[in-house]
């Protein structure tokens, strides 16, 4: 009974470490988003949970996306650090393709 707990638990370990590890080769080519509406995309957006990443060390990060100007929708993502002051980085993307297609260039802007 104990070694069927064991090899449970490994089991277990195992698929949860599959699914957080990069693997060799290209990356996905997932289809373009056609007649992308960016106005849909727009508000604030919270985050529920996250993995851990060296860039983001904060909790209640919060992301704000607006309309800069046609074509170019801003980012503003900001996240409590543990001192109690906020960290926050600007940024925008702008539509490669006018005609509607989502694919964008993305900049960040640290402040």
């Amino acid at each position: 009974m104990q070694s069927l707990h064991v090899l449970s638990l490994t089991l277990l370990s195992v698929l949860a470490a599959n699914a957080q590890t990069l693997r060799p080769g290209k990356c996905p080519q997932p289809p373009v988003q056609a007649n992308f509406d960016a106005a849909k995309y727009l508000g604030s957006g919270y985050e529920i949970q996250k993995l851990p990443a060296v860039f983001q060390k904060g909790e209640c990060t919060t992301a704000t996306y607006s309309l800069k100007s046609p074509g170019v929708v801003g980012v503003l993502n900001r996240e409590l650090l543990a001192d109690n002051t906020v960290s926050a980085i600007t940024g925008y993307a702008k539509a490669k393709d006018p005609s509607g297609a989502c694919q964008a260039a993305s900049h960040l802007l640290r402040g």
